[in-house]
């Protein structure tokens, strides 16, 4: 049995031996007259079996509620005595008519609601008096004193029902978004293996093809860049694979690693190789950078060097990494071949991306022109969390 089982056992039974305790309380305090013998007997034993009976499995309700009912008559039929302030309503009669109510398929509550309401008219009829001189008002009596709890039982598993019905539907609902993104990603996936891929794979064999065709020897400036065009295209095909692993929802192979700034000397080389020269200053140990910001503060240079390739002049770009104060800072200068056509209030989706990435580490991001209008600076800071 396990903690939760154990729990409900135990409030149960609780329950049931303080409607136990209350009921026999009530039959000591209302024997006035100090009955005795088999009459008090047969009421404590008929009242405990009652209400033990409370603790006993759900589907037994409507018979608990009868058992109840005959306790109910048979006080004034052995005491002669009434119950307290004439009303006869017990804690036990009160919770077997929540069980009833609660319970119960409607047939067999509304089977218990009438034993319950006849075991107090029945009570009326017994004593007599004034419950028989006003006897539209004990039967009215005699079933509110039944349907109150009972309707409290049957209300309470109504609201639990439409509460479980809704959770039922948020879970389906969620389910369904779940595969609907799940297809969607799968779909964005095939398109870009389809098609993507595809022209990558092209380039790069054109690429290795133009690299054996061209004359001249290997230093030449044509076969340096048609090399160059080979390496990146196959560059692009690992990344594109990762991306593809990520969409199906797999974990990445061991070869096809998420690269970092422990690759920046080769994405350096390839930025000097297509013309403009790099110059790169590191500030500090970098240490060991958690692998979501390493990925990150890669992605940031590439994008930046990217931008320096396409729209700069060709002159020098200065890259400066540097650790302090926690921070990871990153600065990338380059000049401009012509005023840049946007800033980073309106960037587009490189830069967008850029800013997206450094607000998912918490960091600070500026960019744009210098005060002539001839250079452009990105400089970001990433916080940098200690692993240990």
């Amino acid at each position: 049995m396990d903690e939760n089982s154990r729990a409900r056992t135990w409030q149960t039974w609780s329950m049931a031996g303080a409607c136990l305790a209350v009921d026999l309380f009530a039959l000591v305090f209302i024997n006035a007259a100090g009955a005795g013998g088999w009459r008090v007997a047969v009421l404590v034993l008929s009242t405990a079996v009652a209400d033990l009976a409370l603790a006993g499995p759900p589907k037994h309700a409507e018979l608990v509620a009868v058992l109840r009912a005959g306790v109910v008559v048979l006080v004034p039929l052995l005491l002669r005595q009434p119950y307290l302030f004439e009303i006869p309503i017990t804690p036990g009669q009160m919770v077997a008519g929540y069980r009833a109510g609660a319970w119960l398929p409607f047939p067999a509550a509304l089977r218990a609601l009438g034993a319950l309401a006849g075991a107090v008219l029945g009570y009326a009829l017994v004593r007599g008096g004034w419950w028989l001189d006003h006897l539209w008002a004990a039967g009215f009596i005699a079933l509110g004193i039944a349907f109150v709890p009972w309707m409290v039982g049957r209300s309470n598993t109504s609201q639990l029902a439409h509460l479980s019905r809704l959770e039922l539907m948020a879970e389906r609902r969620a389910a369904a978004v779940a595969r609907a993104v799940a297809e969607e990603r799968s779909a964005i996936a095939r398109d870009l293996h389809d098609v993507i891929s595809h022209h990558v794979s092209a380039i790069s064999m054109h690429a290795g093809v133009a690299r054996m065709e061209l004359a001249g020897g290997p230093g030449s400036a044509a076969r340096r860049s048609v090399s160059q065009v080979e390496a990146a295209s196959r560059s692009a095909m690992a990344d594109l694979r990762r991306l593809l692993d990520v969409l199906h929802g797999q974990d990445p192979s061991p070869d096809r690693r998420q690269p970092g700034l422990g690759d920046i000397d080769e994405l350096l080389d390839r930025v000097r190789a297509a013309g403009p020269p790099v110059h790169l200053t590191v500030a500090g140990d970098l240490g060991r950078l958690p692998a979501a910001l390493d990925l990150a503060a890669y992605r940031i240079l590439q994008e930046a060097l990217t931008n320096a390739l396409r729209h700069g002049d060709g002159g020098q770009v200065t890259v400066a990494l540097g650790r302090a104060d926690g921070d990871l800072a990153l600065d990338v200068a380059n000049t401009l071949g012509a005023p840049p056509r946007r800033d980073c209030a309106s960037p587009g989706r490189g830069l967008a991306g850029v800013r997206q990435r450094v607000a998912l580490h918490g960091g600070a991001f500026r960019c744009g022109p210098s005060a002539d209008g001839r250079g452009w600076r990105l400089a970001v800071r990433l916080p940098v969390e200690d692993e240990a």
